[in-house]
């Protein structure tokens, strides 16, 4: 409930309206389901991709708006936790592909997917589900 900040600023996920078309996705494809995966590459639902390498890093960068979507299909715990937490309190929303919880108390691998708001987390979701 103390917000989130990038050294002094405050980190505020954009709540525009933008639609998936235009939002830039930060996926982990090796993790992801083969046919999840395969549909992605091939129907690109987004503009682009990207990934770095560092569960932290995307986390961060998603709840300062340097993309919009969020995708990845099995972060553990010391890649999820601090970063859904921050990017909750910068005002974006993340849930597994199951529609559950990201942080569960387990130390399992988790699936996230993430957005900038919740109406761009509800219109992924559906992307990835259909």
């Amino acid at each position: 409930g103390q917000g989130a900040h990038l050294n002094d600023r405050i980190l505020r996920s954009p709540r525009d309206k933008k639609p998936l078309r235009e939002c830039v996705a930060e996926i982990d494809l090796k993790r992801l389901d083969e046919s999840l995966r395969l549909r992605l590459v091939r129907d690109m639902p987004f503009r682009s991709q990207r990934n770095f390498g560092s569960g932290a890093l995307d986390w961060a960068w998603l709840a300062d708006g340097r993309y919009q979507l969020y995708l990845h299909g099995g972060q553990r715990l010391w890649d999820y936790a601090a970063g859904s937490l921050i990017l909750t309190e910068a005002g974006g929303h993340a849930t597994s592909l199951q529609q559950e919880a990201v942080f569960n108390n387990s130390l399992g691998p988790r699936s996230v997917v993430g957005a900038i708001n919740a109406d761009l987390h509800d219109a992924w979701l559906a992307e990835l589900k259909s």
